[in-house]
């Protein structure tokens, strides 16, 4: 069998038996992760503002 393929069922056998045993601390590290990814959108969007912004005084 393929690594890959071994790591991948070893990943998802993992998330099953958490969602099994501990539904609770799944959904709460799943509620961080979209956290940190939208933390990170949101800097992202406030660079490209500050960055824009920056460059209509430069051509004003």
């Amino acid at each position: 069998m393929d690594v890959k393929k071994v790591l991948l069922l070893v990943g998802v056998a993992v998330l099953v038996y958490t969602l099994l045993v501990h539904p609770s601390a799944l959904a709460d590290g799943v509620q961080a992760l979209f956290g940190w990814i939208l933390d990170g959108l949101e800097a992202i969007l406030t660079f490209l503002r500050e960055v824009f912004s920056g460059l209509t005084e430069v051509f004003a």
